[in-house]
């Protein structure tokens, strides 16, 4: 599999929303970028200590646990996006919720 180089997409090419978030991204080799930022989160929660995961900053804020679960059930959807994207699926693509 080759790694190919993504571009910054020009801002008309996806919703304002998602503005903060296409900002963070890195650019350069996918999978690269991938493995990296998947090393990064790693990394971050290997230094969390014994029930560091139901840590929330503020009373009524999320846990750890309630965002690494967010970050997967992100991460299943964009998946299932991107393989309804590749097979040319012309169907409505589900939400979130």
């Amino acid at each position: 599999m080759t790694d190919s180089s993504a571009e910054r997409p020009d801002s008309g090419e996806y919703d304002p929303f998602c503005e903060t978030y296409v900002g963070r991204l890195g650019f350069g080799p996918v999978l690269s970028v991938l493995t990296t930022q998947g090393q990064t989160l790693r990394d971050l929660m290997s230094g969390l200590v014994h029930g560091g995961g139901d840590y929330r900053y503020a009373s009524g804020k999320w846990s750890v646990k309630e965002v690494l679960g967010h970050l997967s059930d992100s991460e299943r959807i964009f998946g299932m996006r991107a393989t309804c994207i590749a097979r040319g699926e012309v169907e409505d693509l589900p939400g979130f919720e």
